[in-house]
């Protein structure tokens, strides 16, 4: 199992449950830290249920209130995200366009 953190919410409200990755996110609810592993199996995940748990990861962590990224940070992943067009899997395809929306919407949250 990849974390603690789950779609409904995050494990921080107790911090003794607390995933390693999910330390890592900044007081400011920054999470460009945790992408770069993530953009590596976004790429070059072995198979499509590698890459698809790297992006469902990507927006689990993307989705609570107040998480945000840095601009730098959100290119990486819409560029990793973009190349998983050509996926056979077209599920894959729907749940890449998702996770580009929740990208958008945390780099637009820290410029505010």
């Amino acid at each position: 199992s990849q974390g603690n953190i789950s779609a409904r919410g995050s494990t921080s409200s107790n911090p003794s449950m607390m995933s390693a990755s999910e330390s890592a996110i900044g007081p400011d609810g920054d999470t460009s830290a945790l992408m770069p592993p993530l953009i590596k199996e976004i790429i070059n995940g072995s198979d499509w249920k590698v890459r698809l748990n790297a992006v469902k990861k990507v927006e689990t962590l993307l989705k609570p209130e107040g998480r945000t990224l840095s601009s730098a940070a959100a290119t990486d992943v819409l560029k990793a995200l973009k190349t998983r067009f050509d996926e056979v899997n077209k599920n894959l395809i729907v749940d890449v366009l998702r996770a580009m929306n929740t990208v958008v919407d945390a780099a637009g949250s820290n410029s505010r």
